[in-house]
């Protein structure tokens, strides 16, 4: 029975440490690095925020962002701060984003 709990240890361990090189190379590869939410928020260029957002897909943002705070298939939003928030389209039925937007909050 040890031996069975020492195999099983170390598979999960094997497979922590893989993903963990998984993530960090699905970062790095990326053209751009993701702005914080904070960097975000005083953007002017929504050209330059949809191309940068576009390279990432929607457990990415997760990752990076924490959960959204509404989240739908299609749409999830960021409450940046109390006069930002972050809106993010997705294709139907795919976790790639198409289009993004800084909305004011008055």
């Amino acid at each position: 029975m040890q031996a069975n709990q020492k195999i099983m240890t170390a598979i999960a361990v094997a497979a922590a440490i893989a993903a963990g090189i998984l993530t960090a190379w699905i970062f790095r590869s990326r053209n751009t690095p993701l702005p914080s939410l904070k960097q975000i928020a005083g953007m002017e260029d929504a050209a330059f925020l949809n191309s940068v957002v576009a390279d990432y897909r929607r457990q990415d943002l997760h990752a990076l962002w924490g959960e959204p705070d509404e989240s739908s298939a299609m749409q999830e939003i960021w409450y940046i701060d109390d006069n930002t928030k972050l809106i993010v389209n997705y294709m139907n039925n795919d976790d790639r984003p198409v289009i993004c937007g800084i909305e004011r909050i008055e």
